[in-house]
């Protein structure tokens, strides 16, 4: 399942030769994909608790974001736990490098979206942030629009426009 979800990634990078070549020099083989990022997660959220914690993950995104000549990046819900139980889980941003490794470049945890919920656009892209809120059981960010049921349909209605 990864090898194919790595493979739809980098088929849609292939469209520039430069992002191309970033990625096809940083993102692991399909074959050491998985254990090389569940080896980086778990040092990380290990590090950061200061203790040996089990990951468990899964990818926000199809393949990486490859943006001018940065490492490549892949988004990921993570979800950690210890003997003694569920620690934390979040969103998390990690950069591809060298084929060898994964580095965690930014994490918000469940709690911290759950607080700031409009901070999730400062770190991860747009079109995931409503998934992570989402995935997080935050609120979601108000909008200049409002939906409105009538007799089983949907109308949409700019919410400056409404009157009440």
């Amino acid at each position: 399942m990864i090898a194919v979800l790595l493979a739809a990634g980098l088929i849609y990078a292939c469209n520039d030769p430069l992002a191309q070549s970033h990625i096809d020099a940083n993102v692991p083989p399909a074959e050491q994909f998985q254990s090389l990022l569940k080896r980086d997660l778990q040092a990380f959220f290990s590090n950061r608790h200061g203790s040996s914690v089990a990951v468990s993950y899964e990818l926000l995104r199809d393949g990486p974001i490859q943006t001018g000549i940065a490492y490549p990046k892949y988004y990921v819900w993570v979800k950690t736990q210890s003997s003694a139980g569920p620690v934390e889980e979040g969103a998390v941003r990690v950069a591809a490098m060298d084929r060898t490794r994964f580095e965690v470049t930014h994490f918000m945890s469940k709690r911290d979206i759950q607080t700031n919920p409009s901070g999730v656009e400062q770190v991860f892209p747009q079109a995931l942030a409503g998934r992570i809120r989402e995935r997080a059981d935050a609120r979601p960010l108000k909008s200049n629009f409002a939906v409105e049921r009538t007799a089983g349909s949907h109308t949409l209605a700019a919410a400056a426009h409404r009157k009440r």
